[in-house]
């Protein structure tokens, strides 16, 4: 297999930013949905929130990314949702449930760590608490996670999460 690298946004001007993209951040996921056609930016810590701040801050903004398969034109779309959200968060962990569905564990804002864990159903527009099983680790971030199951145990899945460096 071969693996090079290019330049990945090129807007519709021909310009290096696509038109629409989200405020620089870092911090933030960037989840592919199954299926492969819906890649989903959520949070993140960047300059700016409101007003054009220059204070570094938190996102909760959801943003959709699509690539053209035929030019690798890269578009993003902010995805605007219904009723309450996660608050705002950077180094959270977000896993594809589905190809409409993913779900997001952690985080920090500022000096807010999170246990929460939240579905973001991107056909319905909508956030909901996951309803959990079990005793929740304790707040992170700055963790990784990853999401398994089988067709068969589809609604039983598994997120493990491995604790942040130094939390045992």
């Amino acid at each position: 297999m071969a693996v090079s690298w290019a330049a990945a946004c090129v807007g519709a001007g021909g310009g290096m930013e696509p038109s629409g993209a989200p405020a620089p951040r870092s911090g933030h996921t960037f989840t592919t949905l199954a299926g492969g056609d819906v890649h989903i930016l959520f949070g993140g810590s960047g300059q700016g929130r409101t007003n054009g701040s220059k204070a570094a801050s938190a996102f909760n903004d959801v943003h959709v990314c699509s690539v053209a398969p035929d030019s690798g034109v890269v578009t993003w779309a902010p995805l605007v949702v219904q009723g309450p959200a996660p608050p705002p968060r950077a180094r959270h962990t977000a896993v594809a449930i589905d190809a409409c569905r993913l779900l997001m564990f952690g985080g920090l804002d500022q000096k807010i760590r999170y246990n929460d864990c939240w579905v973001l159903d991107v056909t319905a527009r909508s956030w909901s608490v996951a309803q959990v099983a079990g005793t929740p680790p304790p707040p992170r971030a700055h963790h990784t996670g990853g999401c398994f199951c089988t067709a068969a145990t589809r609604s039983q899945l598994r997120m493990p999460i491995l604790p942040e460096h130094g939390v045992l």
